[in-house]
């Protein structure tokens, strides 16, 4: 994932680094877990997104479905944020267990608190793409004020 690679030498090494058989398994108990225990690939096809720009983001609360929750993990020296059976890699970074944290507890959270919670550490450009690729997967539900 390029939010969080300063270039692109940094983002190909994170591909290259290896991962543990015990990580590659702890990995797939998470994922069947993001998706509300179910083995089945959510399906996709059915969600519908709105393209939203960082100003109405700014006016909207997000919430996760309570059965599918946002799940972290460090593998090596990567992270994985997990949605649906579905996994986007990142460098290390706060906003991964920052959004696992603001979001799984299934309230309704203003974009502009997770937008805080990260400030001076994440730029507010990589929040918004981040929280725009967990709608498209289908983790993450965003509503108006």
């Amino acid at each position: 994932m390029r939010l969080f690679a300063p270039d692109d030498k940094s983002f190909e090494a994170v591909a290259e680094q290896p991962i543990s058989l015990q990580e590659l398994v702890q990995l797939r108990r998470l994922a069947v877990r993001s998706n509300g225990f179910i083995i089945t690939p959510p399906e996709l096809s059915t969600v519908v997104v709105a393209p939203v720009n960082e100003a109405e983001l700014r006016l909207s609360t997000l919430r996760i479905h309570p059965c599918c929750p946002l799940l972290c993990m460090n593998l090596g020296s990567r992270q994985a944020l997990l949605i649906r059976r579905r996994v986007i890699w990142g460098r290390p970074n706060e906003l991964f267990a920052t959004l696992c944290e603001l979001l799984n507890s299934g309230e309704r959270v203003p974009y502009e608190v997770l937008e805080r919670s990260v400030a001076g550490k994440i730029s507010p450009a990589a929040v918004a793409e981040l929280v725009r690729m967990i709608v498209r997967l289908g983790g993450l539900l965003i509503e108006p004020l």
